[in-house]
Protein backbone atom coordinates (compact mmCIF):
# COMPACT_ATOMS: atom_id res chain seq x y z
CA UNK A 1 0.00 0.00 0.00
CA UNK A 2 1.19 3.45 -0.60
CA UNK A 3 2.54 5.04 2.42
CA UNK A 4 0.13 6.76 4.64
CA UNK A 5 -2.64 6.88 1.79
CA UNK A 6 -4.17 2.95 2.40
CA UNK A 7 -3.99 3.13 -1.61
CA UNK A 8 -2.69 -0.54 -3.32
CA UNK A 9 0.11 0.41 -5.75
CA UNK A 10 -1.27 -0.45 -9.44
CA UNK A 11 2.03 -2.35 -10.12
CA UNK A 12 1.02 -4.69 -7.28
CA UNK A 13 -2.74 -5.13 -8.19
CA UNK A 14 -1.23 -6.83 -11.61
CA UNK A 15 0.42 -9.62 -9.24
CA UNK A 16 -1.33 -12.63 -11.06
CA UNK A 17 1.28 -15.39 -12.11
CA UNK A 18 3.66 -13.13 -10.17
CA UNK A 19 5.43 -14.55 -6.58
CA UNK A 20 6.61 -12.03 -3.66
CA UNK A 21 9.37 -13.34 -2.37
CA UNK A 22 11.78 -11.26 -0.51
CA UNK A 23 10.95 -7.95 0.91
CA UNK A 24 13.60 -5.40 2.16
CA UNK A 25 15.21 -2.19 0.88
CA UNK A 26 13.14 -3.71 -2.58
CA UNK A 27 10.46 -5.86 -3.21
CA UNK A 28 11.24 -8.92 -5.56
CA UNK A 29 8.93 -10.96 -7.65
CA UNK A 30 9.69 -13.85 -10.13
CA UNK A 31 7.99 -13.77 -13.46
CA UNK A 32 8.53 -17.11 -14.88
CA UNK A 33 6.28 -16.53 -17.97
CA UNK A 34 8.10 -13.94 -19.35
CA UNK A 35 11.89 -15.23 -17.75
CA UNK A 36 12.76 -12.34 -15.40
CA UNK A 37 12.21 -10.64 -12.16
CA UNK A 38 11.47 -7.47 -11.34
CA UNK A 39 12.33 -5.16 -8.42
CA UNK A 40 10.21 -2.82 -6.81
CA UNK A 41 10.47 0.21 -4.44
CA UNK A 42 8.06 -0.72 -1.62
CA UNK A 43 7.99 2.74 -0.84
CA UNK A 44 6.88 4.52 -4.36
CA UNK A 45 5.74 1.53 -6.28
CA UNK A 46 7.87 2.24 -8.55
CA UNK A 47 9.93 0.01 -10.73
CA UNK A 48 13.35 -0.42 -10.19
CA UNK A 49 15.09 -3.00 -12.53
CA UNK A 50 14.56 -6.15 -14.69
CA UNK A 51 16.62 -9.01 -13.74
CA UNK A 52 16.78 -11.76 -16.30
CA UNK A 53 16.13 -14.68 -14.21
CA UNK A 54 13.61 -16.66 -12.86
CA UNK A 55 15.45 -18.05 -9.91
CA UNK A 56 14.21 -17.29 -6.53
CA UNK A 57 15.27 -14.62 -4.70
CA UNK A 58 16.24 -14.94 -1.55
CA UNK A 59 17.85 -12.03 0.48
CA UNK A 60 18.73 -8.35 -0.10
CA UNK A 61 22.03 -6.98 1.07
CA UNK A 62 21.73 -4.71 4.45
CA UNK A 63 22.46 -1.40 1.47
CA UNK A 64 19.95 -3.13 -0.59
CA UNK A 65 22.00 -2.67 -3.89
CA UNK A 66 22.27 -6.84 -4.33
CA UNK A 67 20.11 -9.42 -4.27
CA UNK A 68 20.88 -12.96 -3.83
CA UNK A 69 18.92 -15.56 -6.07
CA UNK A 70 19.34 -19.58 -6.30
CA UNK A 71 18.05 -21.90 -9.13
CA UNK A 72 15.75 -24.14 -8.40
CA UNK A 73 15.69 -27.39 -10.01
CA UNK A 74 17.75 -27.56 -12.76
CA UNK A 75 21.27 -29.58 -11.31
CA UNK A 76 22.97 -27.26 -13.19
CA UNK A 77 20.92 -24.14 -10.77
CA UNK A 78 23.44 -21.46 -9.55
CA UNK A 79 23.23 -18.92 -6.58
CA UNK A 80 24.32 -15.44 -7.86
CA UNK A 81 24.48 -12.09 -6.65
CA UNK A 82 22.71 -9.65 -8.57
CA UNK A 83 23.67 -5.71 -8.56
CA UNK A 84 20.57 -3.89 -8.30
CA UNK A 85 21.80 -0.62 -10.09
CA UNK A 86 22.83 -2.46 -13.38
CA UNK A 87 21.39 -5.61 -13.18
CA UNK A 88 24.09 -7.36 -13.67
CA UNK A 89 25.29 -10.46 -11.73
CA UNK A 90 28.77 -9.63 -9.47
CA UNK A 91 28.99 -13.23 -9.48
CA UNK A 92 27.66 -17.01 -9.38
CA UNK A 93 28.76 -20.28 -8.57
CA UNK A 94 26.92 -23.90 -8.56
CA UNK A 95 24.36 -24.32 -6.10
CA UNK A 96 25.54 -26.48 -3.01
CA UNK A 97 22.30 -28.81 -2.49
CA UNK A 98 18.97 -29.80 -4.07
CA UNK A 99 16.97 -27.36 -1.66
CA UNK A 100 18.16 -24.03 -0.20
CA UNK A 101 15.66 -23.57 3.15
CA UNK A 102 16.82 -19.77 4.00
CA UNK A 103 19.96 -18.01 3.40
CA UNK A 104 20.41 -14.31 5.11
CA UNK A 105 23.53 -11.57 4.81
CA UNK A 106 25.51 -10.28 7.72
CA UNK A 107 24.62 -6.97 8.88
CA UNK A 108 27.51 -5.30 7.74
CA UNK A 109 27.07 -7.47 4.38
CA UNK A 110 29.82 -9.22 3.67
CA UNK A 111 28.96 -12.63 4.31
CA UNK A 112 26.08 -14.39 3.06
CA UNK A 113 24.83 -17.77 5.14
CA UNK A 114 22.55 -20.23 3.28
CA UNK A 115 21.24 -24.01 4.52
CA UNK A 116 21.16 -26.17 1.38
CA UNK A 117 19.71 -29.87 2.00
CA UNK A 118 20.48 -32.42 -0.45
CA UNK A 119 17.60 -34.87 0.92
CA UNK A 120 18.80 -37.74 2.50
CA UNK A 121 21.38 -35.91 4.09
CA UNK A 122 20.86 -33.70 6.98
CA UNK A 123 20.99 -29.67 6.08
CA UNK A 124 24.35 -27.76 5.74
CA UNK A 125 24.58 -24.31 6.23
CA UNK A 126 27.62 -22.92 3.78
CA UNK A 127 28.88 -19.53 4.50
CA UNK A 128 30.78 -17.36 1.40
CA UNK A 129 31.83 -13.86 1.44
CA UNK A 130 29.28 -11.52 -0.45
CA UNK A 131 32.22 -9.79 -2.22
CA UNK A 132 32.91 -13.09 -4.64
CA UNK A 133 30.90 -15.54 -3.41
CA UNK A 134 34.58 -17.82 -2.05
CA UNK A 135 33.51 -19.97 0.60
CA UNK A 136 34.42 -19.20 3.78
CA UNK A 137 32.58 -21.47 6.18
CA UNK A 138 30.59 -25.40 6.00
CA UNK A 139 29.00 -25.77 9.44
CA UNK A 140 27.53 -28.66 10.28
CA UNK A 141 26.75 -27.38 13.83
CA UNK A 142 23.46 -26.45 12.47
CA UNK A 143 22.34 -29.62 10.93
CA UNK A 144 18.73 -30.68 11.76
CA UNK A 145 17.60 -27.37 12.11
CA UNK A 146 16.85 -26.15 8.52
CA UNK A 147 14.83 -22.80 9.75
CA UNK A 148 15.43 -19.41 9.90
CA UNK A 149 19.19 -17.98 9.87
CA UNK A 150 20.30 -14.91 11.67
CA UNK A 151 23.85 -13.53 12.48
CA UNK A 152 24.63 -11.94 15.37
CA UNK A 153 25.20 -7.89 15.05
CA UNK A 154 28.89 -8.16 14.80
CA UNK A 155 28.48 -11.10 12.29
CA UNK A 156 30.67 -13.78 14.30
CA UNK A 157 27.83 -15.69 15.41
CA UNK A 158 25.24 -17.31 12.96
CA UNK A 159 22.17 -18.30 15.32
CA UNK A 160 19.96 -21.11 13.64
CA UNK A 161 16.08 -22.06 14.70
CA UNK A 162 14.22 -24.93 14.29
CA UNK A 163 13.56 -27.70 16.79
CA UNK A 164 15.63 -25.79 19.07
CA UNK A 165 18.23 -22.82 18.36
CA UNK A 166 22.04 -23.14 18.13
CA UNK A 167 24.30 -20.41 17.96
CA UNK A 168 27.59 -21.26 16.08
CA UNK A 169 30.92 -19.50 16.14
CA UNK A 170 31.74 -18.29 12.44
CA UNK A 171 35.38 -18.37 12.54
CA UNK A 172 35.58 -21.81 13.53
CA UNK A 173 31.95 -23.23 12.43
CA UNK A 174 31.54 -24.98 15.76
CA UNK A 175 28.10 -24.62 18.57
CA UNK A 176 28.90 -22.69 21.44
CA UNK A 177 25.22 -22.35 22.95
CA UNK A 178 22.27 -24.40 22.58
CA UNK A 179 18.89 -22.95 23.74
CA UNK A 180 15.63 -24.98 24.00
CA UNK A 181 11.95 -24.50 25.34
CA UNK A 182 8.52 -25.94 24.61
CA UNK A 183 7.48 -23.86 22.09
CA UNK A 184 7.67 -26.64 19.20
CA UNK A 185 9.58 -25.16 16.17
CA UNK A 186 11.03 -22.24 16.50
CA UNK A 187 10.91 -19.23 13.96
CA UNK A 188 11.69 -16.59 12.97
CA UNK A 189 14.75 -15.11 14.92
CA UNK A 190 15.37 -11.46 15.58
CA UNK A 191 17.80 -9.97 17.74
CA UNK A 192 17.78 -6.53 19.68
CA UNK A 193 19.33 -3.70 18.70
CA UNK A 194 22.21 -4.45 21.08
CA UNK A 195 22.56 -7.89 20.37
CA UNK A 196 21.79 -8.91 23.85
CA UNK A 197 18.67 -10.90 23.53
CA UNK A 198 17.00 -12.89 21.04
CA UNK A 199 13.03 -13.39 19.99
CA UNK A 200 12.34 -16.50 19.19
CA UNK A 201 8.49 -17.26 18.15
CA UNK A 202 7.24 -20.40 18.22
CA UNK A 203 4.58 -23.26 16.78
CA UNK A 204 2.40 -23.11 20.01
CA UNK A 205 2.04 -19.14 19.26
CA UNK A 206 4.11 -17.78 22.13
CA UNK A 207 7.25 -15.58 21.93
CA UNK A 208 10.15 -16.39 24.10
CA UNK A 209 12.67 -13.74 24.52
CA UNK A 210 16.67 -15.22 25.49
CA UNK A 211 19.95 -13.92 26.50
CA UNK A 212 22.47 -14.41 24.23
CA UNK A 213 25.35 -12.45 25.95
CA UNK A 214 26.95 -15.59 27.41
CA UNK A 215 26.16 -14.33 31.15
CA UNK A 216 25.98 -18.05 32.75
CA UNK A 217 29.32 -19.33 31.42
CA UNK A 218 31.49 -17.11 33.24
CA UNK A 219 34.01 -19.10 35.64
CA UNK A 220 35.34 -16.56 37.58
CA UNK A 221 38.07 -18.98 38.77
CA UNK A 222 40.35 -18.66 35.18
CA UNK A 223 42.98 -16.57 35.14
CA UNK A 224 43.76 -13.92 32.05
CA UNK A 225 45.98 -16.32 31.28
CA UNK A 226 44.19 -19.33 31.15
CA UNK A 227 41.86 -17.17 28.86
CA UNK A 228 44.19 -16.33 26.55
CA UNK A 229 44.53 -20.46 25.98
CA UNK A 230 40.95 -20.69 25.78
CA UNK A 231 41.54 -18.30 22.75
CA UNK A 232 43.41 -20.59 20.81
CA UNK A 233 41.66 -23.78 21.64
CA UNK A 234 39.38 -26.08 19.98
CA UNK A 235 36.19 -25.70 22.08
CA UNK A 236 33.83 -23.04 20.72
CA UNK A 237 31.97 -22.68 24.53
CA UNK A 238 34.94 -22.11 26.30
CA UNK A 239 36.57 -20.03 23.39
CA UNK A 240 33.41 -17.95 23.61
CA UNK A 241 33.28 -18.10 27.46
CA UNK A 242 36.86 -16.75 27.40
CA UNK A 243 35.66 -13.51 25.23
CA UNK A 244 32.88 -12.55 27.52
CA UNK A 245 34.96 -13.05 30.38
CA UNK A 246 37.79 -11.03 29.27
CA UNK A 247 35.40 -8.12 28.22
CA UNK A 248 34.06 -8.08 31.53
CA UNK A 249 37.35 -6.46 32.63
CA UNK A 250 38.03 -3.74 30.10
CA UNK A 251 40.91 -2.07 31.63
CA UNK A 252 43.15 -4.92 32.56
CA UNK A 253 41.95 -6.81 29.17
CA UNK A 254 43.14 -3.87 27.07
CA UNK A 255 46.08 -3.96 28.19
CA UNK A 256 46.72 -7.65 28.71
CA UNK A 257 45.79 -8.00 24.74
CA UNK A 258 48.15 -5.04 23.81
CA UNK A 259 51.09 -6.95 24.91
CA UNK A 260 50.26 -10.03 22.87
CA UNK A 261 48.79 -8.69 19.80
CA UNK A 262 50.90 -7.48 17.33
CA UNK A 263 50.04 -5.70 13.88
CA UNK A 264 50.65 -8.96 11.31
CA UNK A 265 53.95 -7.82 9.04
CA UNK A 266 53.68 -6.44 5.08
CA UNK A 267 56.01 -8.54 3.14
CA UNK A 268 58.34 -6.57 0.88
CA UNK A 269 56.02 -6.77 -2.40
CA UNK A 270 59.63 -7.15 -4.63
CA UNK A 271 60.34 -10.30 -2.74
CA UNK A 272 56.65 -11.68 -3.05
CA UNK A 273 57.11 -11.07 -6.68
CA UNK A 274 60.60 -12.66 -6.82
CA UNK A 275 58.55 -15.50 -5.49
CA UNK A 276 55.82 -15.67 -7.74
CA UNK A 277 58.45 -15.77 -10.42
CA UNK A 278 60.72 -18.49 -8.85
CA UNK A 279 57.74 -20.34 -9.79
CA UNK A 280 59.15 -21.01 -13.16
CA UNK A 281 63.06 -21.36 -12.30
CA UNK A 282 64.56 -23.68 -14.38
CA UNK A 283 66.10 -25.33 -11.11
CA UNK A 284 63.31 -27.67 -9.54
CA UNK A 285 64.81 -27.01 -6.07
CA UNK A 286 64.49 -23.30 -6.78
CA UNK A 287 60.99 -23.51 -7.18
CA UNK A 288 60.41 -26.21 -4.28
CA UNK A 289 61.73 -23.24 -2.28
CA UNK A 290 59.49 -20.96 -3.58
CA UNK A 291 56.69 -22.66 -3.36
CA UNK A 292 57.34 -23.59 0.12
CA UNK A 293 58.07 -20.01 1.35
CA UNK A 294 55.11 -18.72 -0.19
CA UNK A 295 52.97 -21.51 1.03
CA UNK A 296 53.94 -20.42 4.90
CA UNK A 297 52.81 -16.90 4.03
CA UNK A 298 49.03 -17.75 2.96
CA UNK A 299 46.46 -15.95 3.52
CA UNK A 300 48.95 -12.49 3.60
CA UNK A 301 49.85 -13.15 0.19
CA UNK A 302 46.18 -14.72 -1.18
CA UNK A 303 45.86 -11.29 -2.88
CA UNK A 304 49.06 -11.31 -4.99
CA UNK A 305 48.82 -14.26 -5.89
CA UNK A 306 45.13 -14.06 -7.23
CA UNK A 307 46.60 -11.09 -9.23
CA UNK A 308 49.50 -12.83 -10.46
CA UNK A 309 46.95 -16.11 -11.56
CA UNK A 310 45.10 -14.04 -13.93
CA UNK A 311 47.60 -12.20 -15.71
CA UNK A 312 50.79 -14.43 -15.88
CA UNK A 313 51.08 -16.43 -19.12
CA UNK A 314 53.21 -18.93 -18.16
CA UNK A 315 51.27 -22.55 -17.97
CA UNK A 316 53.73 -23.65 -15.21
CA UNK A 317 53.73 -20.60 -13.21
CA UNK A 318 49.09 -21.01 -13.13
CA UNK A 319 49.38 -24.40 -12.34
CA UNK A 320 51.72 -23.65 -9.26
CA UNK A 321 49.67 -20.81 -8.27
CA UNK A 322 46.79 -22.56 -8.95
CA UNK A 323 47.27 -25.37 -6.36
CA UNK A 324 48.75 -22.44 -3.73
CA UNK A 325 45.22 -21.31 -4.07
CA UNK A 326 43.39 -24.12 -3.51
CA UNK A 327 45.33 -25.58 -0.59
CA UNK A 328 44.61 -21.85 1.47
CA UNK A 329 40.91 -22.41 0.25
CA UNK A 330 41.09 -25.63 2.31
CA UNK A 331 42.85 -24.36 5.59
CA UNK A 332 39.93 -21.39 5.41
CA UNK A 333 37.37 -24.03 5.85
CA UNK A 334 39.32 -25.07 8.66
CA UNK A 335 40.86 -22.64 10.91
CA UNK A 336 44.13 -23.75 13.12
CA UNK A 337 44.03 -22.50 16.85
CA UNK A 338 46.61 -20.20 15.50
CA UNK A 339 44.45 -18.42 13.12
CA UNK A 340 41.59 -18.20 15.56
CA UNK A 341 42.89 -16.99 18.48
CA UNK A 342 43.61 -13.48 17.25
CA UNK A 343 39.96 -13.26 15.48
CA UNK A 344 38.19 -14.31 19.15
CA UNK A 345 40.97 -11.59 20.74
CA UNK A 346 39.96 -8.86 18.29
CA UNK A 347 35.99 -9.96 19.34
CA UNK A 348 37.08 -9.27 22.88
CA UNK A 349 38.35 -5.92 21.79
CA UNK A 350 35.27 -4.73 19.97
CA UNK A 351 33.30 -6.19 22.66
CA UNK A 352 35.03 -3.69 25.26
CA UNK A 353 34.77 -0.66 22.76
CA UNK A 354 36.58 1.92 24.89
CA UNK A 355 39.34 4.54 23.36
CA UNK A 356 42.27 1.97 24.56
CA UNK A 357 40.41 -0.82 23.01
CA UNK A 358 39.96 0.99 19.56
CA UNK A 359 43.85 2.26 19.77
CA UNK A 360 44.80 -1.71 20.17
CA UNK A 361 42.47 -2.04 17.05
CA UNK A 362 43.72 0.88 14.94
CA UNK A 363 47.53 -0.90 15.45
CA UNK A 364 45.79 -4.00 14.36
CA UNK A 365 44.43 -2.79 11.63
CA UNK A 366 47.75 -1.79 10.15
CA UNK A 367 49.05 -4.93 9.32
CA UNK A 368 48.98 -6.97 6.18
CA UNK A 369 45.73 -6.31 4.34
CA UNK A 370 45.29 -10.16 3.62
CA UNK A 371 45.50 -11.27 7.27
CA UNK A 372 42.78 -12.23 8.94
CA UNK A 373 43.66 -10.32 12.16
CA UNK A 374 43.64 -6.63 9.69
CA UNK A 375 40.69 -7.89 7.99
CA UNK A 376 38.75 -8.23 11.56
CA UNK A 377 40.32 -5.53 13.05
CA UNK A 378 38.95 -3.16 10.47
CA UNK A 379 35.61 -4.79 10.19
CA UNK A 380 35.34 -3.95 14.08
CA UNK A 381 36.64 -0.65 13.87
CA UNK A 382 33.88 0.30 11.14
CA UNK A 383 30.93 -1.05 13.23
CA UNK A 384 32.24 0.70 16.67
CA UNK A 385 32.26 3.85 14.43
CA UNK A 386 28.80 3.19 12.64
CA UNK A 387 27.53 2.75 16.81
CA UNK A 388 29.14 5.58 17.75
CA UNK A 389 27.92 7.81 14.73
CA UNK A 390 24.06 5.99 15.34
CA UNK A 391 24.30 6.94 19.78
CA UNK A 392 25.62 10.65 18.22
CA UNK A 393 22.98 11.51 16.22
CA UNK A 394 19.53 10.06 19.03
Amino acid sequence: MGKGTGKHFPVFEKSGGWDILAPGAKLAARNVRDKEMTLWDPTTGQVVRHLATTDSATAFSPAGDALLTIGDGDKDAQVALWDVATGTKRWHRPRAADVVLSAVFSPDGSLIAWTAWGGEKEPVTYVIAAADGRDVRRIDALSGNGGDLTFSRDGRTLIGGGEFIRLCEVASGEAHGKLAGDQGYLHPLTLSHDGRRLASGGGDGTVLIWDVTGAHLRDKSRTAEALWEDLAGKDAVKAYRAVRQLADSPKETVEFLRARLKPVPIPDPKRIDQLIAALDANGFEERKQAKAELDSLAEIVEPALRTAAKTLASAEVGKQLADLLEKFAERRLKPTPAQLRPVRAVEVLEAVGTAEARDVLRTLAKGAPGASQTREARASLQRLERRSNNSGSK
